[in-house]
């Protein structure tokens, strides 16, 4: 009876033990196919120095939009990400603050470059937009233009080149009124306007069609 114990104990170690060499082989094989494919799947990936320590980070946002996050001395220092709506490159001091960042809308109709303060504030956007039909012809214009702004985030000086070609000037005050705005018009005539706190114009020089 023994004997019959000890030879189905040995039967049965000998069934797992070829049951767990069928599924080496089988996850080895896998593995080795997916390697002369050359595809790698993963949710997250990680690249570590030669201290161990973390330096970049390619996965997901919050929001499950995919990112790449590199770090220096532990703290994010560029996040490129990517979503159905736009994609960006931000650039982050040594407090993590972004400092620059480059967008890009998925539908084309806005590209810039934003810089700000060590505060976070946006103090110079540099970008193209555009400007929606005109109702006679199916082209869309694109609009450069050059933004700066104060303390407060409030627009106070702003260059542009709008519809038409048309290259404007327009300097606000701290409240956001427009004080001067110089142009060239579509007919080539300069053109320089000067409002009160109000916003009212008090100064158009030269008048339409003078010059």
């Amino acid at each position: 009876m023994s004997r019959l114990r000890s030879r189905l104990v040995v039967m049965v170690n000998v069934s797992v033990l070829a049951l767990m060499g069928v599924l080496a082989y089988a996850a080895g094989r896998n593995a080795l196919q997916a390697s002369e494919q050359g595809v790698v799947r993963a949710h997250r990936f990680e690249l570590v120095d030669a201290t161990g320590e973390v330096r970049a980070v390619l996965g997901f946002s919050q929001a499950g939009d995919p990112a790449l996050l590199m770090l220096e001395e532990a703290k994010p220092a560029v996040i490129l990400q990517v979503s159905n709506q736009y994609a960006d490159l931000s650039l982050l001091d040594a407090d993590t603050q972004s400092r620059v960042t480059l967008t890009v809308t998925r539908d084309g109709d806005w590209s810039g470059l934003k810089m700000a303060d060590g505060d976070g504030r946006p103090r110079a956007v540099f970008g193209l937009a555009i400007n929606g039909e005109d109702g006679v012809s199916e082209e869309r214009e694109c609009s450069p233009f050059v933004h700066l702004l104060g303390g407060d985030k409030r627009l106070r000086a702003g260059f542009e080149i709008g519809p038409g070609e048309v290259p404007s000037l327009c300097l606000r005050d701290r409240e956001g009124t427009s004080r001067a705005e110089m142009a060239v018009r579509g007919d080539g005539s300069p053109s320089l306007a000067m409002c009160n706190a109000q916003g009212k114009e008090v100064l158009d020089l030269p008048s339409a069609g003078a010059l």
